[in-house]
């Protein structure tokens, strides 16, 4: 009887030890994790920032006074006529 006390009792122990050091290690992975992630959410905001600014850029570049700056700089001339690449349509036939 104090032979299947003493093996249940080192058991327990063994047991309890083992447990505290899995514990002890998804503990310290979790805080890892949790470091990284915090690493990665600042990335996301600089890139944020940085993908807002940029987006701003291309407005500004696409942006028909900037187009038509350009153009004149490279000596294109404005001109007020239509220019249609289509045959006009008839209106009325008689």
């Amino acid at each position: 009887m104090k032979k299947i006390l003493r093996i249940f009792i080192i058991l327990l122990a063994v047991t309890a030890v083992i447990s505290q050091c899995a514990s002890v290690f998804v503990t310290n992975t979790m805080a890892l994790d949790s470091i990284e992630a915090t690493k990665l959410s600042g990335e996301i905001s600089k890139l944020s920032e940085k993908n807002m600014i940029l987006e701003a850029q291309v407005l500004s570049y696409a942006s028909y006074n900037s187009i038509a700056s350009k153009a004149a700089d490279l000596g294109f001339i404005k001109t007020s006529d239509i220019v249609s690449v289509y045959d006009p349509i008839p209106l009325a036939k008689r």
